[in-house]
């Protein structure tokens, strides 16, 4: 987990000018230049044929030089991707999501999977995300769960779709997190469905791949329910008022009913009476 420095620190080289940041990052790509030299079978033959050595690779601009690879060519000479020093290095084991077809296999270092973590954390406080928040990720098998909850799925159809949506209203999450396709998908199902998720949802996180301006409104159309219009907000705080105050109901049972957090409910039914409540008893 990214420590609480090394998300301050990236906070303040956020307005950083481009020069200061490439002064920065010079000698990082150097280090990784020398690295995959060195010690990278693959990427010491294909320098080599090239004519290139560590010292020919010293800008971004440099990198062009490099060929371009993709998961296919790692995973037919995936022996070469690993550094002969990899025992130096504490790391962990990651995956893909199986969009290809399976899940393809990594190996990450404590310090690369921090500066990702500490990197995505930044974006996420952005939108108001801290630690105690409640984060639910919709996605296959690459993508987290870091923090809050996840549900596991690598496609959608009517029950599946109720499940998640069943999921939701029980855990009533503050953020949501997946793939723009996957949640694009999810929320046509609601539509066809004729399913409402209506809770205060702060915001969605996407990642991985191109959000298309489609995808943008209707995942914003289903999933942040936040601009709901003032006669929605007083009927929700009259039935909290009704089903707690007067008729003793639970709060939590409320809230799941409801589809949001139980403190929402509470703050509704302690609000000050609704003028009409008597004529609903």
């Amino acid at each position: 987990m990214p420590s609480i420095g090394e998300i301050d620190l990236l906070e303040s080289q956020y307005w950083d000018k481009t020069e200061i940041l490439l002064r920065h990052q010079a000698p990082l790509l150097e280090n990784l230049i020398r690295q995959a030299y060195y010690h990278v079978p693959f990427w010491k033959r294909e320098m080599r044929h090239r004519g290139l050595k560590p010292e020919h690779i010293q800008t971004y601009e440099d990198l062009e030089k490099l060929p371009v690879i993709d998961e296919f060519i790692m995973r037919k000479q995936e022996k070469d991707f690993i550094a002969d020093n990899a025992n130096q290095f504490i790391f962990s084991r990651g995956n893909t999501g199986g969009s290809t077809g399976r899940p393809f296999n990594y190996l990450i270092s404590r310090q690369q999977a921090e500066a990702i973590h500490s990197t995505q954390r930044r974006g996420w406080g952005w939108a108001g995300w801290r630690e105690n928040h409640r984060l639910l990720t919709i996605a296959g098998g690459g993508l987290g769960p870091q923090d809050g909850k996840k549900i596991g799925v690598f496609g959608f159809t009517e029950e599946i779709a109720i499940r998640v949506y069943e999921e939701i209203l029980s855990y009533v999450p503050q953020f949501f997190r997946g793939l723009p396709y996957l949640m694009d998908l999810f929320c046509s199902y609601l539509e066809r469905l004729g399913l409402n998720v209506n809770i205060r949802s702060k915001a969605t996180f996407l990642t991985s791949e191109v959000l298309l301006n489609s995808q943008r409104e209707r995942i914003g159309k289903h999933l942040r329910s936040g601009s709901r219009s003032k006669n929605v907000s007083k009927a929700r705080r009259l039935f909290c008022q009704l089903a707690v105050v007067k008729l003793g109901y639970p709060g939590a049972k409320v809230a799941r009913f409801l589809g949001v957090n139980t403190s929402a409910v509470v703050r509704a039914a302690s609000s000050e009476e609704l003028p009409k409540i008597g004529s609903h008893l």
